[in-house]
């Protein structure tokens, strides 16, 4: 089932909160996350922001997410 904003309104009547993460792999697992709950969705392609422009770093991160709570932020478009 593929999910977005207006279909998650539709359904429970709340938005989708989802929760993200990204962790380099050279450094750190990610354990942490993955014993919160968090599940890992896959890898970016090595980009970075700096100065409001992206480019390429060439060191990929592992992106995680888990479907956030009440309390949980959100950062709408």
């Amino acid at each position: 089932m593929k999910f977005t904003r207006s279909s998650s309104r539709a359904c429970i009547d709340a938005p989708l909160r989802i929760n993200e993460t990204f962790v380099d792999p050279e450094r750190h697992h990610g354990t942490c996350y993955v014993a919160g709950g968090f599940t890992t969705l896959g890898r970016t392609l090595g980009y970075g922001r700096s100065g409001g422009s992206y480019h390429h770093h060439g060191k990929p991160k592992v992106v995680l997410a888990r479907l956030g709570s009440a309390g949980t932020l959100i950062f709408d478009e």
